[in-house]
């Protein structure tokens, strides 16, 4: 009925046939068949607005933060932990998630934790203990209340800063078994007043720790020592023999040996230590006082002040002189020099004495030096370092001290030693003549030329059975010889040689030339001046 065809095209464009009503026929029955299972479309879900995501998203959020949030809001239960020595306890978070996985840790062997966060301390302290948990990490202090020493031992009248560890001193109450010996402040510093035994107890947040505080001394014979003065140390029979070692902290001040000797060096205040082998030394500060000066070079009639240091009062103090003829000295300690010389100036009380050299310096108004000599020049307490300024060096040199007489003649000299300075005279005088001749029984002279006015020597002969010597330098010829005649100016001895002989004497002598001759010479010197004379004319 259809023309089949082989393309879709085909099909498609055959015609549509034409349908007729078909006969109803009754349809013999058959055996029944299972009814096919019912498929249950899917219902599409509807797609979430935008306001539900948002939702959602708020939600999801919120839940995230409240996790993290209770993991950062976690901490220690206790951020500080207070135990007596041995004493357990235990170390938690508030953050429940956090302490079941939290590991406890700390380097200081004087603390054990365990894992579980329970801590013992065995010593007294403040210690660390460093919880993690997670990416967290915490620390918690633990402080352990007591002592550095369960029993100690301190010096009678000091102050000392606290001996406790392991506490806040803010929140711990002191108390004193005994406050006639030692008393404890607030803040935990010990006063000691004299020497005894007394327990120190605190209470911190209700732990309580004591120890026992032995109080001795070291005692002087003054607290107050003066300066190159020894005195022995005495100390409590109780430690007497824990003393390991002795020292004082400015060796400049003080000195003191492994006997407990101390000696006084210098003004000011120092402070002894006494080794007894525990971490607390004993103490004792000793003012040692002194004069400002030890020796002092005044010119005469010149003042110094010697002073006291080291002291604030000089009650019970007075000073004296050894030597008043040298140097006076007043109740306050003004020092006079009356006179060359060396005195002791002392101050003396208390049982000790110290002392200051005091030198009067002075120079002579001249000084006479043989014509051709060379000598010392000599001047009480010179110091190594004194200087000579001489005006007229054609009169007199100087070398390392020692004085030259170069020509007849007179000129000033300054002196400078130990901050002073002198004026002198420097007078170089000769003998005059330094040898002569006399017949027995007859008189020549001799003269010192160049002396000071006022000045003169003073004579004698070595042998006066040969020639005899006036004070005024006449010789007398005693008999045939020869001898040495000596005149001798402020320690300067001047020496003339002289020849007694019989018979008429030869006069060698500067001034010894014959009279006739003398007269010679006087008429040809008034004929060369005439002669002069007529030349000019």
């Amino acid at each position: 009925m259809f023309k089949k065809k082989n393309s879709i095209n085909n099909r498609l464009e055959a015609p549509i046939p034409e349908f007729k009503e078909a006969k109803k026929t009754k349809r013999k029955p058959t055996a029944r068949q299972p009814k096919p299972p019912k498929i249950k479309e899917k219902k599409q879900k509807k797609p979430k607005t935008f306001k539900q995501k948002l939702y959602i998203g708020f939600a999801t959020a919120f839940v995230f933060s409240l996790f993290f949030a209770a993991l950062l809001l976690g901490k220690p239960k206790d951020d500080q932990l207070i135990l007596l020595p041995n004493e357990s306890g235990t170390l938690s978070l508030t953050n429940p998630i956090l302490d079941h996985v939290a590991s406890f840790q700390s380097e200081d062997e004087n603390i054990k934790v365990s894992s579980n966060g329970k801590v013992k301390a065995t010593k007294p302290g403040v210690y660390t203990v460093k919880i993690s948990a997670l990416f967290r990490t915490f620390y918690c202090e633990i402080h352990v209340p007591g002592f550095k020493e369960d029993n100690f031992i301190l010096s009678a009248g000091y102050t000392y800063q606290s001996q406790a560890v392991g506490t806040g001193n803010d929140t711990v109450k002191w108390e004193s078994s005994d406050k006639g010996v030692l008393t404890v402040s607030p803040n935990g510093s010990i006063e000691t007043l004299k020497e005894g035994e007394a327990t120190i107890t605190g209470k911190d947040n209700g732990k309580k720790f004591s120890t026992r505080v032995q109080v001795v001394g070291i005692s002087i014979d003054s607290s107050i020592i003066f300066s190159n003065t020894e005195h022995q140390l005495k100390i409590s029979d109780a430690v007497r023999d824990k003393v390991k070692s002795w020292s004082v902290d400015d060796e400049n001040i003080a000195s003191i040996d492994q006997n407990g000797k101390l000696k006084g060096l210098s003004a000011g205040d120092v402070r002894v230590t006494c080794n007894i082998g525990n971490n607390t030394p004993l103490f004792l500060n000793v003012t040692v006082a002194g004069l400002d000066k030890s020796e002092a070079y005044l010119k005469k009639d010149e003042s110094i002040q010697l002073n006291i240091t080291g002291l604030s009062s000089t009650n019970g103090l007075h000073f004296t002189s050894d030597n008043t003829k040298v140097a006076t000295v007043d109740e306050k300690g003004a020092i006079t020099a009356k006179n060359a010389g060396k005195a002791n100036i002392t101050l003396a009380g208390a049982g000790q004495s110290m002392s200051c050299t005091v030198y009067v310096m002075d120079i002579a108004d001249s000084y006479i030096i043989p014509l051709g000599s060379t000598q010392k020049f000599k001047m009480d307490y010179l110091g190594n370092d004194a200087k000579y300024i001489i005006e007229d060096t054609a009169v007199a040199s100087e070398a390392s001290g020692k004085i030259t007489g170069i020509s007849e003649g007179q000129t000033s000299m300054t002196v400078e030693s130990h901050g002073k300075s002198f004026d002198t005279t420097l007078y170089v005088a000769q003998i005059q003549p330094t040898s002569t001749e006399v017949m027995e029984g007859e008189e020549t002279s001799v003269m010192i030329t160049g002396l000071p006015d006022g000045i003169s020597p003073t004579w004698r002969s070595e042998d006066e059975k040969i020639a005899k010597v006036d004070g005024n330098g006449n010789i007398t010829g005693v008999k045939e010889g020869e001898t040495v005649i000596k005149g001798t100016v402020k320690g300067n001895t001047f020496s003339c040689k002289i020849k007694v002989s019989k018979g008429q004497a030869a006069d060698t002598s500067e001034e010894g030339a014959p009279e006739e001759a003398t007269e010679s010479s006087s008429e040809a010197a008034e004929e060369t001046t005439q002669t002069t004379e007529k030349k000019n004319r």
